[in-house]
C-alpha cells in the first residue's frame, strides 16, 4: 500500500485502506473505533471531527469523556496521538493547541517548536512552520533567533518564485524593526516603510497564500501595509509619497459612503494597530 510521505512518516502496518477513509466520513462511530485501535490518521481525523465541534456538539460522545465542557481537551489528546504516531498533518495543529495552550495543551513554545521542527524536517520550503517556529521564539522575546527564522521562510520565498508566503511574515519581518525588537543600524521606521513598499506592496498577489480571500481580494495585512507605510512618510512629511499612497489606498479601497480616506483617518487606524498589538505576534 502506497502511502503519501508528506502527510505520514509512521512506518507501522496500520494504515487506513481508501475504503476505510471512504467509511470514516459517514461512520463515526467506526472511525472512533479505528483511533483507539492505533491507526494514526484515523486518530488524526477524529481529531479534526472533534476540533470542529464547537458549535452544535454534533459529536460530543466522542470528547465528552475529556471535559464535558470543552471539545479542545478531546481534540488536543487525538491531535497528539497523531503526532506521536508520525502523521505529519497533525503536527501544525497541534503545535498551535501547544503555543495557545488550547484543551490544556502542555509544552508551551518549546513543545510547539518541537512538532514543527519536525515538519520542517519533512517539508524544507513550509514556510508557514519554519515562520511559526521563529513566533514561537518571538514569544518567548529571543526575538533575534525569531527574526532570523522569518527571514529563512522569506530568503526561501524570494528565491523560489513557485513558492507562496502568507503576508502576515513579511508585516512580522518589517514590525519587529519597526518597534525596536531587532538591533538595526539605520531607522526601523524607514526599513519598515521601504520593505513593505518593496516587497508586499509591490509583489503580484499571486505570490501570497492568503491574498484573495477578502471582499476586495486582499487581506487586512495588505491595508495595515498601507497605513504603517502612509503613517511614515506623513511623520518625515514627505507629502509626495503621502499622496501616491493615500490615492493607491483609494483607488483599491473605496469607501461605501463615496468619501475618500484621508490622513487624518489613516493616523486614526495607525494608532490602534499600534496601541492594539505593538508586541502580539500571532501564530500562522
Amino acid at each position: 500500500m502506497s502511502v503519501n510521505i508528506a502527510l505520514c512518516q509512521y512506518t507501522g502496518n496500520k494504515l487506513l485502506s481508501v475504503e476505510q477513509k471512504k467509511r470514516c466520513e459517514t461512520d463515526k462511530d467506526y472511525l472512533s473505533n479505528l483511533a483507539n485501535e492505533g491507526y494514526p490518521e484515523a486518530e488524526y481525523l477524529l481529531a479534526m471531527t472533534i476540533y470542529v465541534d464547537i458549535y452544535d456538539a454534533t459529536y460530543k460522545k466522542y470528547w465528552a469523556s475529556y471535559d464535558p465542557n470543552n471539545n479542545f481537551v478531546g481534540a488536543a489528546h487525538w491531535f497528539k496521538k497523531a503526532c506521536e504516531h508520525g502523521w505529519i498533518e497533525a503536527y501544525d495543529t497541534y503545535a498551535e493547541f501547544c503555543f495557545y495552550g488550547r484543551g490544556n495543551a502542555v509544552g508551551g513554545t518549546m513543545e510547539s517548536i518541537k512538532w514543527l521542527q519536525k515538519l520542517v524536517d519533512s517539508q524544507p520550503k513550509n514556510l508557514t512552520a519554519i515562520a511559526n517556529i521563529g513566533i514561537c521564539y518571538i514569544k518567548d522575546r529571543i526575538y533575534e533567533k525569531g527574526y532570523d527564522y522569518l527571514l529563512s521562510a522569506y530568503g526561501l520565498w524570494e528565491h523560489d518564485t513557485t513558492l507562496k508566503i502568507n503576508s502576515e511574515i513579511i508585516m512580522d519581518i518589517a514590525l519587529l524593526n519597526y518597534y525596536g525588537f531587532i538591533d538595526v543600524e539605520y531607522d526601523g521606521k524607514e526599513i519598515c516603510s521601504s520593505f513593505l513598499v518593496s516587497e508586499l506592496l509591490s509583489k503580484p498577489i499571486e505570490r501570497f497564500s492568503d491574498y484573495g480571500k477578502g471582499k476586495y481580494g486582499y487581506t487586512d495585512n495588505y491595508k495595515k501595509a498601507f497605513i504603517y507605510v502612509i503613517h511614515y512618510y506623513n511623520q518625515i512629511s514627505d507629502e509626495k509619497s503621502v499622496s501616491f499612497f493615500l490615492n493607491t489606498y483609494n483607488k483599491v479601497f473605496k469607501r461605501k459612503s463615496g468619501v475618500p480616506f484621508d490622513i487624518s483617518w489613516v493616523e486614526s487606524e495607525f494608532n490602534k494597530y499600534s496601541s492594539d498589538s505593538k508586541c502580539d505576534f500571532y501564530f500562522l
